[in-house]
């Protein structure tokens, strides 16, 4: 019978040994969770790490602030269906049916975040090469990603409007009223305002936002806009007379409405209108003449406030989302889309306390 001794190196590598064994499942049970599928759409399975990765790499401003299991199934809800609809656009660009011009993608980005856009307008003449190389690099990605998601959204259009040709999709008298019961606290008519102004070029004026203040200055002490615009060289001002509406299909305008709603005839107000059009009457014709990016300053000599829309005013919105809702519930089933709610990770990994930051 022989005496086994334990000596110091016998112990350490049977405690190595335990460590490996009690370590390794606790180790792969870690790295399997980012492979757990959280949901199927198309033949494909999207788990916990696609979630987390797409997530993450939303733009600050659109990233959702999780708190609830709620909210990541929302999350992961509007995820899916992006990616649906990316499905359709593919095809149907293929196909030459739908189209998106670069430009409507530049300027919804611009809209999408303007005072990011304003504050590189304030620094562009004082940013380094390196800087400036970074802001266009990261201009182009998110006018890619603008581009990508109108042309889901355009998708999605015309294969309402080709359903709804061909009579396989519709809205009934029912449901716009259960529509219209839910939402008419939300469904205003659009606030619309008349102004007289006078609009800078950017490119005209060393310091335009010096220049527009002197202008506003001015139109506060009763000065006419006309005879305002009429005192500039005609390359360095304009005048401008017109009836605008705040919309939110017409972003050019989102900075001259963050001042200009609840406004009050004869408040004067100061914004930044990026590159537009105006229709102009001459020789009694109506021509198109472009503005350039431009510091507006104007009077307001009329307002016309929202106010709570009637049913038939409400039909034409009513109508859109409930098409588009069934346009999308139609594309779900048709993917075969399925969501494993059990399967969702512990909203707790997310940092609940900042909404532009899910992730600590």
């Amino acid at each position: 019978m022989s005496n086994h001794v334990r000596t110091p190196a016998n112990w350490a590598i049977l405690a190595l040994l335990c460590c490996s064994i009690l370590l390794l499942p606790t180790c792969g049970i870690i790295a399997d969770k980012d492979r757990i599928r959280v949901a199927k759409v198309g033949g494909e399975y999207f788990t916990r790490g696609d979630l987390s990765n797409a997530i993450r790499n939303m733009p600050a401003q659109e990233r959702p602030a999780i708190r609830t299991k709620g909210d990541l199934r929302v999350a992961l809800e509007e995820l899916l269906d992006e990616h649906i609809k990316q499905g359709q656009a593919a095809a149907l660009k293929e196909q030459g049916k739908i189209n998106v011009v670069r430009q409507e993608a530049e300027i919804q980005y611009v809209m999408r975040d303007p005072e990011k856009y304003q504050e590189f307008v304030n620094l562009q003449n004082v940013l380094t090469e390196d800087q400036l190389k970074e802001y266009e690099e990261d201009r182009e990605i998110g006018i890619d990603r603008e581009e990508e998601r109108m042309y889901g959204d355009r998708a999605l259009i015309y294969l309402i409007n080709d359903a709804v040709q061909n009579g396989t999709l519709t809205v009934t008298d029912e449901q716009y009223e259960q529509q219209y019961e839910l939402r008419k606290g939300q469904m205003f008519t659009f606030e619309q305002v008349a102004i007289q102004g006078v609009f800078l070029p950017l490119d005209k004026h060393g310091d335009v936002y010096a220049e527009a203040a002197s202008v506003r200055e001015k139109m506060l002490g009763g000065a006419e806009p006309k005879a305002l615009a009429e005192a500039y060289d005609e390359d360095k001002a304009g005048y401008l007379e017109v009836g605008l509406v705040n919309q939110a299909s017409d972003p050019k305008f989102m900075m001259f409405w963050q001042q200009a709603s609840q406004s009050k005839v004869g408040d004067v107000i100061s914004a930044f209108i990026p590159g537009w059009q105006r229709n102009i009457s001459v020789a009694g014709e109506k021509q198109t003449v472009p503005i350039p990016d431009s510091q507006l300053v104007c009077r307001i000599s009329q307002y016309v406030p929202a106010r709570q829309k009637t049913l038939e005013e409400a039909k034409p919105a009513l109508r859109s989302s409930i098409l588009f809702a069934q346009m999308m519930e139609r594309l779900r089933d048709q993917a075969g889309l399925e969501i494993y709610d059990n399967k969702l990770p512990d909203p707790g990994m997310y940092d609940a306390g900042s909404p532009s930051s899910v992730f600590q």
